[in-house]
């Protein structure tokens, strides 16, 4: 489903880089600064941003939200747990 939500495609390797790449310009740079600060072993933030996604093919865009947490091994960031949500219906209702 991760892949549906980014439009990649069914054999595209998921990786935090590239769906980071997939959300507009506008939200990138707040959804990483989100992003480190829940994985620094120091702060063991939450995560839970909303942002937009741009279909490669054009199109209308699709707003998510995310939600989860690091767990830690030590310092090490172990697993990353979450959630990911289509709020995009959500989204025209409130505009």
């Amino acid at each position: 489903r991760c892949r549906g939500f980014f439009d990649l495609a069914a054999d595209e390797q998921v990786s935090l880089d590239r769906l980071i790449d997939r959300l507009a310009p506008a939200d990138r740079s707040r959804n990483g600064a989100a992003i480190r600060e829940a994985r620094d072993p120091a702060l063991r933030a939450s995560y839970d941003e909303e942002f937009e996604v741009r279909p490669l093919g054009g199109g209308s865009p699709r707003w998510l939200r995310a939600t989860g947490k690091a767990h830690f091994d030590g310092d090490r960031v172990a697993r990353f747990i979450g959630t990911l949500e289509d709020v995009t219906a959500e989204k025209a209702r409130a505009a």
